[in-house]
């Protein structure tokens, strides 16, 4: 499918990662995620929240 295909014309789409989701996902979950979301919707823009009171979201 080529890029972009899936996105809309009209409206853009986005996602909002909070710091807890954020910080429970590995790399392989949110690329997992990403690819899914990306490939059925199109993602526009991706947004990750890195902290959120005492929770900070490891880049590991």
């Amino acid at each position: 499918m080529g890029e972009n295909r899936r996105h809309y014309r009209n409206f853009k789409t986005v996602v909002y990662i909070p710091a807890q989701v954020a910080d429970a996902f590995t790399k392989e979950k949110l690329s997992e995620e990403y690819d899914f979301f990306e490939e059925y919707i199109g993602l526009d823009k991706v947004y990750l929240e890195t902290h959120r009171g005492s929770v900070a979201a490891d880049k590991g």
